[in-house]
């Protein structure tokens, strides 16, 4: 087994703390990258692959994990490399869904002692200029209400208040112009301030948006928002203080393979994967069933066949 762990050196709190402690524990049988900025986590993914090594560990949040999952992606190594999780960040709704826990030193004893399963992955292609690009995500996508907020999140708020950073990011969104999103699958074709993509069941850390989510179905879970207001953000909000999701009569769900969102009255619309920013709509939205190879604690393996 030769392992590279993608660390975020500046998560803070007690994980991060903890996890710093248990680097020196881990230095003989991985090496440690840290990353220096945006965008790193996704390079040293592909050097790793490059360097030969066969397992990568993301040590960090969601968008480390996007990254180095995307670094993975880039250069087409699914199939040779086996992805592991251990969850220092903000929120860490992915490690959450595969039932990592959030204790750093058993979520490190799981890179060792877990099983593989092999799950979907989402893929967002952009569909204008560069028809290149795209980004994979492993957990959710959003557009319209939910985009806007995240491109509000101030960038040392985050870092001080944690998850709060997003409701005061929210907040701000409501009082602005809400895009209308239209979205269109094989058999439904609908509009909406707000669109949330489920791959797995959990969104903005421990909420239930998906429920009929499975991480191996080779579908992608799907809610439209008709409209965003004040009164409907604090029920939602309400709500998911409690770790519970309860939608409005309003909300129509969906699920498909593949569709396109599009937002034609703003060229700057933007779609999320993962709690980051990724491309501009429109956009083509797939699944990619059972192409990452993930580590997951022994005991759940029963949750992947």
């Amino acid at each position: 087994m030769k392992g590279c762990v993608i660390f975020n050196p500046f998560a803070k709190g007690t994980r991060g703390r903890q996890f710093l402690k248990f680097l020196s524990t881990y230095s003989q049988e991985f090496v440690l990258w840290p990353t220096d900025r945006p965008g790193h986590a996704r390079e040293l993914a592909r050097d790793a692959v490059a360097a030969g090594f066969d397992i990568l560990v993301a040590a960090g949040g969601d968008g480390t994990v996007n990254e180095v999952i995307n670094g993975i992606g880039s250069i087409g190594a699914f199939a040779q490399i086996r992805f592991a999780v251990i969850p220092i960040g903000t929120v860490n709704v992915f490690a959450r869904e595969l039932c990592i826990p959030f204790d750093v030193a058993k979520a490190c004893s799981i890179v060792f002692k877990g099983k593989e399963a092999r799950i979907d992955l989402g893929q967002a292609q952009q569909l204008h200029g560069n028809n290149n690009v795209s980004h994979y995500f492993a957990q959710l996508a959003g557009a319209g209400f939910d985009s806007q907020s995240i491109r509000l999140v101030k960038w040392n708020l985050k870092k001080r208040l944690g998850p709060l950073a997003y409701v005061l990011a929210g907040a701000h969104a409501l009082m602005r112009k809400h895009d209308l999103i239209h979205i269109t699958g094989p058999s439904f074709a609908t509009s909406g301030e707000l669109i949330l993509i489920g791959n797995g069941k959990f969104y903005g850390g421990k909420i239930p948006a998906f429920p009929a989510a499975n991480l191996r179905d080779g579908k992608l879970e799907i809610c439209v928002f008709p409209k965003i207001t004040v009164f409907k953000a604090l029920y939602y909000g309400w709500f998911a203080m409690n770790g519970a999701f309860r939608a409005t009569k309003d909300v129509k769900r969906f699920s498909a393979d593949e569709f396109r969102l599009t937002c034609p009255d703003n060229i700057d619309s933007c779609l999320q994967v993962d709690g980051e920013l990724a491309l501009q709509l429109p956009v083509k939205i797939s699944i990619l069933p059972r192409v990452l190879r993930v580590i997951v604690p022994a005991s759940q393996t029963s949750l992947f066949v």
